[in-house]
């Protein structure tokens, strides 16, 4: 009698523990890294900074092989960038301030049965660009661009327990990026015939396929 009830008490305990355990289908965390371009000496997507650190916030419900996945993130940059053509007065080349927001919400699926450590995601996101900045060289001048549009990645991750609840969770895939701009220029040259600096309004559509690697710091509740 004895043994049957320190079996059924152990028995009891495992469940109880088995169960909490399962239940910490929560995570909540930072994107601390995403890395937009892997050549330092070319913009790959010059929409986007080449690295992004802890500008995110990450949150994902697993439960069995499935998961639902939301994510937000602001960024703040600013680049330059040299043409690949001088002129006789100098080199040409312009310099960008940029802001973008981001929000989205994906699903992911463990490739393994038995293992949900591995597993391939799509995230669908809303982004929001405005850029700012200045063009020098033969035709001189001042810009603003606005930009709508959306951000998909398609892509393989995994889950690596650092301490007891931290998960961390490597991504790489590729980023298709479809955007519709609206952009104002206003030419600053200063030898323009009949003075004055006009403006020029255009809107045209802005296609990106970038390969993306981005990682994710999260804490199970």
């Amino acid at each position: 009698m004895r043994k049957t009830i320190i079996c059924l008490a152990f028995a009891v305990l495992f469940k109880i523990s088995n169960g909490q355990d399962t239940l910490r289908r929560y995570e909540f965390g930072s994107s601390i890294l995403t890395v937009n371009s892997f050549n330092k000496n070319k913009y790959f997507a010059s929409d986007r900074p080449n690295f992004e650190i802890a500008n995110g916030l990450f949150f994902r419900y697993t439960k069995r092989r499935f998961g639902l996945r939301a994510q937000v993130s602001y960024s703040d940059y600013s680049s330059s960038e040299v043409f690949n053509y001088t002129f006789f007065l100098g080199p040409a080349g312009r310099d960008i301030h940029s802001k973008a927001v981001r929000f989205g919400i994906g699903a992911q699926f463990s490739i393994l049965k038995h293992k949900d450590w591995f597993y391939t995601c799509f995230d669908i996101s809303y982004r929001y660009l405005h850029s700012t900045g200045h063009t020098y060289g033969p035709w001189p001048n001042e810009f603003s661009t606005k930009s709508n549009g959306t951000d998909g990645f398609l892509g393989l991750g995994c889950k690596i327990k650092l301490i007891k609840n931290f998960i961390l969770s490597p991504e790489v895939g590729v980023n298709s990026s479809f955007q519709s701009v609206n952009k104002v220029t206003t030419s600053t040259d200063v030898y323009l015939i009949g003075g004055g600096h006009p403006s020029y309004k255009s809107s045209y559509l802005d296609l990106n396929l970038i390969p993306v690697l981005q990682i994710h710091l999260t804490a199970k509740f």
